[in-house]
């Protein structure tokens, strides 16, 4: 199975969303690849939020970070 990262680059309500959602197709029995979520928000508290609720695995403190895998 592969395994995908993706960069989300903003962590509010949206961008919260979109790693929650890549979190739950990964515990689909049927997954064809696995997705690794990583983050970038220029509000600490809402990364914070974000890493707390689960939708990223680690969050960045620069965008290019984020984004280089």
């Amino acid at each position: 199975m592969t395994t995908i990262t993706v960069g989300i680059l903003g962590l509010g309500r949206i961008g919260t969303s979109v790693g929650l959602a890549l979190k739950r197709y990964n515990a689909l029995k049927e997954a064809k690849q696995q997705f690794s979520v990583v983050g970038f928000d220029s509000d600490d508290a809402a990364a914070e939020t974000a890493r707390k609720a689960g939708a990223v695995e680690k969050v960045f403190r620069h965008p290019g970070d984020a984004a280089a895998n």
